[in-house]
């Protein structure tokens, strides 16, 4: 539904209940549709609900069954739910008018809004459109430390990047950058909207892309030496002090890769950290990536392309972890043939692969526990996958 300035049937219909219990990436919201002018209901901690102009949604939230509640039921559920408040109308006036005095937009500002993964790290990012439903870029929002530190990476590594002349893909650009109130915002250049979803497997473009990146961005040293050796080693040792139930074994054969893999030399670059499905659109032959907030520097090759196919088949099609390695990894394999393609590429021998799963899969864990604390090891599922691979030395020859 494309926006219009209309005032008529302010009050709307019915509103709409929006919420999937099985997907994480999916939280309860209220909306109050209407003809002519989206309206929006948003929870709030103190029980109000606040009605705008504005669309909100999760994308996620789309294959949801719609349930028609009555106002009164909306607004008692919206209270016993709440998590937090997002926004109120007057804030996110009062920043649109901000950024588009930055930007120099003379349109009125038109939003369709999306909520992200759930957890301490979801932020609000709005669609910026013209009335005619163009859109003008992607106003991203955080509103806490660590949101507000991932955003500053992703700019960084944003600023790192658009000087390289990619061939085979896109980085968007960063069109505002800046502080207001106790928020960071950045606004990114739109994608093209003709782009479409790449798929769960990996292709040719993704695998060339991936080569640019670590190619442009690297610097090759032996593996004994980069610092990636040295952080991994000492968050192995955190991890079994402050886990005791993690597995002795599991920890017992990283040591043993880490010692295999020490005198291979290989290009250490920016690792995009989500490269995934939902992050990754193709129109023709250009790709575009996008979301680098989770990026580091000083990375070894092949983690992209394993998060790909594993966490991309896992939150999407939540497939249990060793049906996704014996099925997706396994010699023969679409996936298996363009991760082959990549390490002779790098010249990096296939019998390696093992050990660089499995890196990549602690290194995963490590980080995943660090931004989910209350989560229970055990029921991680990288390190369910680390314990399959630990049972199945064998399984990716």
């Amino acid at each position: 539904m494309k926006p219009h300035q209309k005032k008529s049937d302010q009050n709307g219909l019915l509103p709409f209940f929006f919420s999937n219990n099985k997907n994480t990436n999916s939280i309860p919201f209220f909306a109050i549709p209407s003809i002519e002018t989206p309206r929006l209901l948003i929870p709030t901690v103190t029980g109000r609900l606040y009605r705008s102009g504005f669309r909100i949604h999760n994308t996620a939230a789309f294959k949801n069954q719609l349930i028609k509640l009555s106002l009164q039921q909306g607004y008692l559920i919206a209270k016993n739910m709440s998590q937090k408040t997002i926004f109120s109308t007057p804030e996110l006036a009062n920043l649109l008018q901000k950024v588009q005095q930055e930007m120099k937009l003379k349109d009125k500002l038109w939003c369709s809004g999306y909520v992200g993964s759930s957890g301490k790290n979801q932020k609000l990012t709005l669609q910026l459109m013209r009335s005619n439903g163009q859109v003008l870029g992607y106003l991203k929002i955080a509103d806490n430390p660590s949101n507000q530190a991932f955003m500053k990476n992703e700019y960084e590594i944003g600023e790192k990047l658009k000087s390289l002349k990619f061939v085979n893909g896109k980085v968007p650009n960063t069109l505002y950058w800046g502080e207001w109130q106790n928020f960071q915002v950045m606004v990114q250049e739109p994608l093209d909207l003709r782009a479409r979803f790449v798929g769960l497997d990996l292709n040719e473009k993704m695998v060339l892309f991936l080569l640019e990146l670590i190619e442009m961005t690297g610097r090759k040293e032996r593996f004994e030496n980069s610092s990636f050796m040295e952080r991994l080693s000492h968050d192995l040792q955190k991890l079994r002090s402050s886990h005791k139930e993690l597995n002795s074994s599991i920890v017992g054969n990283m040591v043993k890769a880490l010692k295999r893999l020490e005198k291979l030399e290989l290009p250490f670059g920016v690792h995009h950290g989500d490269f995934t499905p939902y992050n990754i659109r193709q129109y023709g032959q250009e790709l575009t990536v996008f979301d680098w907030e989770f990026a580091r520097v000083d990375y070894p090759p092949l983690f992209d392309l394993f998060h790909f196919v594993f966490q991309g088949q896992r939150q999407i099609k939540k497939m249990p972890v060793e049906v996704i390695i014996r099925q997706k990894f396994l010699h023969g394999s679409i996936n298996r043939k363009m991760i082959e393609l990549y390490m002779q590429f790098l010249r990096i021998p296939v019998e390696f692969l093992h050990d660089f799963f499995s890196l990549y899969l602690f290194d995963a864990l490590v980080f995943d526990l660090a931004n989910r604390p209350e989560q229970k090891i055990i029921a991680n599922h990288f390190y369910q996958a680390l314990q399959f691979m630990n049972s199945n030395r064998s399984i990716l020859k």
